[in-house]
């Protein structure tokens, strides 16, 4: 399958999941103008009903213009499950692997596993954890903090490896208070960058193991 919109078109996304199981997504090639491959799983209360967006494969695909080549967020309060990313290619996204929510919208992440994935011409971070996210351009920073602990996100148990990021402004960026971003693993990871290695504020909870930065 094929996905295109035009750069500058509002909310363009390319392929949304929403609260959904048993997903495989695969030989796809997605040139939009917002997020590429993006998994949501609803906001708030009513995304409780409905439960987590599950059981997802996502291989052998190609982003090109895009926001982000896979996303999670902004809103997964239903939560995100057993999710398979391999074998992806993100050519001239924003940026490559991008974790995006804020209180209200936030839920858990578990058996996340993201392997074999090689970036090219990265505009802004190759790896990026968002935890005030409000809709506003990749790359945009927001260091308010969270002031409400209703739905709060916490990306967790997440495993990235294999990554190789062929340049980059940044290889790694986590921004975000409360312990929302924990348990997560970097390795046999390659970052060719040419501004930051890694811009991780200290809450963030992020292993780092064979990771190499250029």
């Amino acid at each position: 399958v094929t996905v295109r919109c035009p750069w500058n078109a509002q909310n363009g996304d390319g392929i949304d999941l929403m609260q959904c199981q048993n997903v495989v997504i695969r030989h796809c090639m997605v040139d939009v103008g917002d997020d590429g491959i993006c998994m949501k799983g609803g906001a708030g209360k009513s995304a409780l009903k409905n439960g987590p967006c599950k059981d997802i494969l996502i291989e052998y695909n190609t982003v090109f213009h895009a926001h982000g080549g896979f996303v999670i967020g902004s809103e997964f309060s239903g939560g995100m499950e057993n999710i398979t990313v391999r074998h992806n290619t993100f050519s001239g996204t924003d940026t490559g692997l991008r974790f995006k929510s804020a209180p209200e919208r936030g839920g858990t992440t578990r058996n996340i596993r993201i392997s074999d994935i090689v970036m090219n011409d990265i505009r802004e971070e190759a790896i990026v954890f968002e935890t005030t996210y409000a809709d506003r351009p990749a790359g945009h920073e927001d260091n308010q903090a969270a002031t409400t602990e209703n739905f709060l996100p916490h990306f967790q148990d997440i495993v990235m490896e294999r990554i190789t990021c062929w340049g980059a402004q940044t290889g790694i960026r986590a921004s975000g208070t409360l312990q929302m971003i924990h348990d997560i693993t970097v390795k046999d990871a390659v970052f060719h960058v040419w501004e930051n290695g890694t811009r991780i504020d200290d809450p963030a909870m992020i292993t780092l193991e064979n990771v190499s930065i250029h």
